[in-house]
């Protein structure tokens, strides 16, 4: 399929009310703007999250983020494969913290799981709630930096959100995550594994990566980068929907290996199988 002289390399997803002509406009000026972000010094990235997730809003209004409004149904079910993985974790004296949750849906949710929660975000505007129980705070965050007390949470837990950093930015927010967590804490990260990427826009129409999603990992990228920044002990997590367990570390990382070592055509169409998708989903647990 031609769109302006660039082929669709894969066809609509389920739920994509964009013709071919638009997602191709939509590809180059979410590409332009996340050029920007990738290009900018450290101070002016800290800037521009915010403003340039604005601008594309603007620019794209058939944006799945502004036009698939989820139902009350959905929701349940987004909130249950969640917790698939954090009800392992779940503790009533416990405080846990999200990053980047967006309309707060998931941090609402775990209010019944633990004493406190908090959320924080760059956008006071998308996390704004009127229905927030008593055991629930939003603090606001310049996209890296925690506004927690040093070794104050136990639980920090992140989805769909470090792909979006610089890898600079998301370093210095891992080591942020680091400070804050109590000994013995865990950080729960799920991104997108870059194996059976793009997850981004750039899906139709690259291999790689070229929109907001800055940076897709896997496995074997994060569980190196925690015990960098100093976390003791990492654990992976594979499987879907409601149904998650934890995976030898060295039998996901050496089956990342495996596909790496292939032709890219060959890795995407072998990671985004049935049967191997689940088992390369990034879901790392780190202790501090």
């Amino acid at each position: 399929m031609e769109v302006s002289g660039a082929p669709l390399l894969q066809p609509p997803r389920a739920g994509e009310v964009r013709s071919p002509a638009e997602l191709h406009r939509d590809y180059l000026i979410e590409k332009e703007l996340a050029g920007r972000l990738r290009d900018a010094t450290g101070p002016e990235r800290l800037a521009l999250y915010g403003t340039l997730y604005d601008e594309m809003y603007l620019r794209t209004p058939k944006h799945p983020q502004l036009v698939q409004k989820a139902s009350e149904e959905r929701r349940a079910r987004t909130i249950g494969k969640q917790f698939a993985l954090v009800r392992r974790f779940r503790n009533r004296n416990a405080t846990f913290l999200e990053v980047g949750p967006g309309d707060c849906t998931f941090a609402l949710a775990m209010c019944a799981h633990f004493k406190a929660v908090i959320g924080v975000d760059v956008s006071p505007e998308i996390s704004r709630r009127t229905d927030a129980p008593a055991n629930f705070r939003l603090e606001i965050s310049n996209g890296v930096q925690i506004p927690c007390s040093t070794e104050s949470i136990d639980i920090v837990y992140s989805n769909q959100l470090m792909e979006h950093l610089h890898p600079e930015d998301a370093r210095r927010q891992l080591e942020e995550i680091h400070r804050v967590l109590k000994p013995g804490g865990k950080y729960i990260c799920i991104t997108p594994s870059a194996l059976s990427g793009p997850h981004d826009i750039s899906f139709y129409f690259e291999t790689s990566p070229q929109g907001f999603h800055i940076r897709e990992y896997t496995n074997l990228d994060l569980t190196r980068l925690f015990s960098a920044v100093g976390f003791r002990n990492t654990a992976c997590y594979v499987g879907g929907n409601k149904l998650v367990f934890r995976a030898p570390k060295l039998f996901v990382t050496a089956l990342e290996k495996v596909l790496l070592s292939l032709p890219v055509r060959w890795q995407k169409r072998l990671a985004r199988s049935p049967f191997l998708r689940p088992l390369v989903k990034v879901q790392v647990v780190g202790t501090k």
